[in-house]
């Protein structure tokens, strides 16, 4: 079956965020920062939509596509150099979860189904640390002697899915949160040590203070039985017991953020790279959400049912490409931005991309 597929990749330089002023407290500086990036997004959004809807007559516009939004990785983060001592480490999860969630439900809130069609939010990742219990007999790599997780995370929602209807869940928004498994050298801050035998990395603080975090994380892709896992918030989102990526109307597809998507390029598995938790293994898009992998249109092995790879990339030069992937080709093609780019101008072009395509979504019993 052939599906018309609509990404929204909002552009973002996650390294230019408000700065903490010197005697901010951080609930202070993170409600500040966060709501400048729900601004962010949901103006980038907007000025996409009225692109599509410039180009289209309405009905079209709302009847045709599925639409994603996506940002890049670190879009949700608090800068790691505005963490000024251990303390804030230990406090920000409290701040970021819960509001991050919301703000994310919130946006997709004004953007209703009935008016826009149906959009799947992936709007980037919020990344922090939690203390873990230190493996027996493993050394102490920092001084103060504590070992961090990461959960760094793009957490999912729509603008359809109806709401859970019964029992204690009643009311509350679907989503699903999908993790990043594998924490980079430069995802703290920049790596000062790295411990191969602890599998770990070690980071430093403004105040000096070193973060001994391990290099895998195994925060499972939910929230009912990760042991950190985003909770319900204001506006309400139920985690499902696995990543649903089979809405209805909606092509599958699959998130690698960062590292995963590198380690996956640099090597890919024999097998199907993706991990078996997906509830739809045949996904046709894969969605890249990065901060500081290289963008190139080198093939490798991939899945054969994926078409389309969407790489959003938050540094600087705010780069966004979707490949088309060619099974018979050493390089894959880039898609050119959708013809209703022309209706936005140059600075709005440096907020938003929008790019179209069509994809062979898979039928029951694995025809496509």
């Amino acid at each position: 079956m052939k599906q018309f597929v609509r990404v929204i990749s909002v552009r973002y330089d996650c390294a230019a965020k408000p700065a903490r002023h010197p005697h901010e407290p951080l609930e202070t500086y993170v409600t500040r920062l966060q709501n400048h990036l729900l601004e962010h997004l949901h103006e980038a959004v907007s000025l996409a939509l009225y692109a599509v809807q410039a180009e289209h007559d309405e009905a079209d516009a709302r009847r045709l596509p599925v639409t994603f939004v996506t940002a890049p990785e670190f879009y949700w983060n608090v800068p790691w150099h505005a963490l000024r001592d251990l303390r804030d480490v230990h406090e920000l999860p409290a701040l970021q979860i819960g509001p991050v969630c919301d703000a994310i439900a919130e946006v997709a809130e004004q953007f209703p189904a009935w008016h826009f069609g149906h959009i799947v939010f992936l709007p980037g990742t919020a990344a922090m640390l939690f203390e873990v219990p230190r493996p027996p007999g493993t050394a102490q790599a920092a001084q103060h002697g504590a070992l961090f997780e990461s959960l760094n995370y793009v957490y999912a929602t729509t603008n359809f899915l109806p709401p859970f209807d019964a029992g204690d869940d009643a009311g509350l928004r679907r989503a699903a949160v999908w993790p990043k498994h594998h924490t980079s050298r430069i995802d703290y801050g920049l790596q000062t040590s790295e411990r191969a035998d602890a599998g770990s990395r070690t980071f430093q603080l403004a105040d000096g203070s070193p973060v001994e975090v391990l290099q895998e994380s195994a925060v499972a892709p939910h929230g009912t039985t990760a042991p950190h896992a985003p909770g319900a918030g204001r506006y309400g989102a139920r985690m499902a017991e696995g990543f649903d990526n089979r809405h209805d109307g909606v092509p599958p597809f699959g998130i690698d953020i960062c590292r995963d998507y590198l380690l996956w390029r640099n090597a890919p598995s024999p097998r199907d790279a993706k991990a078996p938790h997906l509830a739809e293994p045949r996904y046709v898009i894969d969605f890249v959400p990065s901060y500081g992998v290289n963008i190139t249109d080198a093939a490798f092995p991939v899945p054969p049912s994926l078409q389309y790879i969407v790489h959003n990339d938050g540094r600087a030069a705010r780069q966004v490409v979707v490949f088309e992937v060619d099974r018979t080709r050493p390089r894959w093609n880039r898609v050119a931005p959708a013809r209703c780019m022309r209706h936005l101008g140059a600075a709005a072009g440096e907020q938003v991309a929008i790019h179209e395509f069509t994809v062979d979504v898979p039928g029951q019993g694995g025809a496509q």
